[in-house]
Order: C-alpha cells, then structure tokens, then sequence
C-alpha cells in the first residue's frame, strides 16, 4: 500500500475537518432526541435508585447528576434517556460537558487537534463537539457509550468516570491563562 506524506500544515485543518464530522453527528442525534417526546427511562431511574445516586430529571428527561470533589471543584454529567439500538445491542450515553464556545470560529485548532489525538488514545469514551443549532453555541463534550441495561454500581463508576475525565480536560483547557472558558 502506499502512503502519501502529509503535510504537518495540514493537520490543523484535517484535525478541524475530524471534529466538524464529530460535530454533525452530534447534532443529527441531538435534533433525533429532541423531536422525540419521551418520559425518563425507567430502568435508568431504577439503577440510579438502586445505587442511592443523587440526581435531577431535565427537560430531556435526561439524569442530571452533580459531582463534587474535595478540592472545591464539581462537574455536572448526564445520562441520556433516548437509547440507540442495533441488532437487541442497546446503549445510551453519559456526558460531561468539557468547555463552551459562543460559535465554531471560537474553538481553538489546538485543541481539535488534541481532542483528536486524545480520541485515538482513549479506550474508554471520546471527544465530541455538540452545536446547538439554535444558538450555535459549540459544546465540547466528553461521552462514554455505555449499555442500556447498566445496574446501579456501575452506572454510578461511569458517572464518576465521565466527570473525573471531563474535569480534568476541562482543567487543561481552562488552563491559568483562560479560567472562564465554560
């Protein structure tokens, strides 16, 4: 097989291109669940119960749970009630939100790139950009696929997961010189 060297200039735009394609099917699923009018997953709820989680219904009818660490930091995750489904393998998605930009032009290259790269790298969940149509608010999200048939314990280790590694990219990304990125 043969390979044509890439052009290291390029990589900003390519990294660009990956995220905007992340980005689409994002949104084509937001706008997917969001059309839909369903009520919170009762097998959801029940593993949340089961395990004591203390948490919110939104107006998704998604969970909403907030962690708080002991170094003053917290995080919201979610867990979404509108579950995929392909051939009885049935998942949903539990998500952080990492930082929030006002439009697409205001997401640094730098970091398309590293989510990116961090994608490749990760064996538990990825990096994906959210934009909201209505408001072209960019959301950077950390999402982890999970089955839709989770008991509580180890929904509630997923949870914890979700919003330790959205924390500490959000930490990154906030870095001291940018403290209100989100």
């Amino acid at each position: 097989m043969k390979t044509r060297p890439v052009n290291k200039m390029m990589l900003p735009a390519l990294a660009v291109i990956g995220c905007v394609l992340l980005a689409v099917g994002a949104v084509r699923g937001q706008i997917g669940d969001a059309a839909e009018d369903v009520s919170p997953d009762p097998r959801l709820l029940a593993a949340m119960d089961a395990n004591d989680l203390e948490y919110e219904i939104d107006e998704d009818n998604d969970v909403r749970v907030l962690l708080a660490w002991d170094d003053d930091r917290s995080h919201v995750v979610w867990a979404n009630t509108v579950t995929e489904d392909y051939e009885g393998i049935e998942v949903r998605e539990v998500w952080g939100i990492v930082a929030e930009y006002a439009s697409t032009d205001d997401v640094p290259r730098d970091l398309l790139l590293d989510l990116m790269t961090a994608n490749f790298q990760l064996k538990f969940g990825k990096y994906a950009l959210f934009v909201d149509e209505d408001s072209g608010t960019v959301r950077v999200r950390f999402i982890l696929t999970v089955s839709a048939e989770l008991d509580g314990a180890t929904l509630a280790k997923v949870i914890d997961f979700v919003g330790m590694v959205a924390d500490e990219k959000e930490k990154e990304v906030e870095g001291p010189d940018n403290p209100d990125v989100f």
